[in-house]
């Protein structure tokens, strides 16, 4: 079978055996896989898979080679094959009228919401709850977006251009703001404060994130693409009976990522249904995959980039 390695900084066209599934995996015919920012950091060497693969790729959607059923999973890396191993708990079935290029869009960022809104941010529907995702118009950040919505709060977002601002404006979030600029740390203490910050830019904005807090409230980190120190205002954290908690959902373990797959069947049923939107910026050839990474990296896509397996 074909697969992109990593060798020497950059993707290489291999042939591999396909490998034989265990009892507890399933052999997937890869036919879309979602582009993520951890395999373009994977390639520089930044961010090595847990596993110690060097094949990127944390989710796809395709065929159940035994059975035959569509089905999506969450992978550790691998993704950019044409076959993939995949552990039985962390796959979905797809239901029809979902198609393989939106469904391999979907199990980062519907697992990364369930653990940065529920798990770790304790999202309830009591005491009013306001909720602030930077970052709001990359792939994850629209889908914490409305997955947030879903679960009652209210949210403001920030974005770093105005043509994000404009996407988040039209697709439902009316207090959409530019990081750089104070305004949204002003609208957001107008309402009260945050009872949840989910963070991806990193240490710059951990003071202006506190800023925001309403009283018990917490900052979620996912990332740091603008940078990974910062002051923090421990005063004000402790008045304010606030706490910051850093997660990854690539570092969790299996059984923990099988418990978040499990969780998200009704977050899909509204993809049907309309309550949330599934925003694909771009899809590529797999045989343009530089170009996907490179559309990942200029930081202008709005949504998710997604690959197609036409191998």
């Amino acid at each position: 079978m074909k697969q992109l390695q990593i060798i020497d900084g950059a993707l290489r066209l291999c042939e591999v055996p396909i490998l034989k599934p265990g009892p507890q995996q399933i052999l997937v015919k890869v036919e879309a896989i979602g582009v993520n920012r951890a395999d373009v950091l994977q390639v520089t060497g930044l961010y090595p898979s847990p596993d110690g693969s060097n094949v990127p790729g944390l989710e796809i959607a395709g065929y159940d080679v035994d059975s035959g059923s569509r089905i999506a999973a969450l992978l550790p890396s691998g993704g950019y094959s044409q076959y993939v191993l995949a552990d039985r708990q962390l796959t979905f079935k797809l239901p029809d009228w979902l198609d393989f290029s939106t469904a391999a869009a979907l199990p980062e960022a519907l697992c990364t919401s369930y653990m940065a809104l529920i798990e770790k941010g304790s999202l309830t529907q009591s005491h009013n709850p306001l909720v602030v995702v930077h970052g709001g118009s990359s792939g994850i950040g629209d889908m914490l977006c409305q997955v947030a919505k879903i679960y009652g709060a209210e949210v403001i977002t920030t974005v770093g251009s105005a043509t994000k601002l404009s996407f988040c404006h039209n697709n439902g979030i009316a207090d959409a703001y530019l990081y750089q600029e104070q305004t949204w740390v002003e609208e957001t203490k107008k309402k009260g404060g945050a009872s949840l910050v989910i963070d991806i830019l990193g240490g710059p904005y951990l003071a202006n994130n506190v800023k925001a807090l309403r009283y018990g409230g917490k900052i979620v980190v996912l990332a740091v693409m603008n940078g990974s120190s910062g002051e923090l205002p421990l005063s004000s954290l402790l008045m304010k009976n606030a706490s910051i908690i850093g997660t990854t959902l690539r570092s969790q373990d299996e059984e923990t990522k099988g418990r978040y797959i499990s969780q998200i069947s009704d977050i899909i049923a509204h993809i049907k249904d309309g309550l949330i939107q599934v925003h694909i910026d771009s899809t590529f050839s797999i045989t343009d995959v530089d170009k996907a990474h490179a559309r990942m990296n200029s930081r202008e896509h709005c949504g998710k980039i997604v690959l197609l397996a036409d191998w």
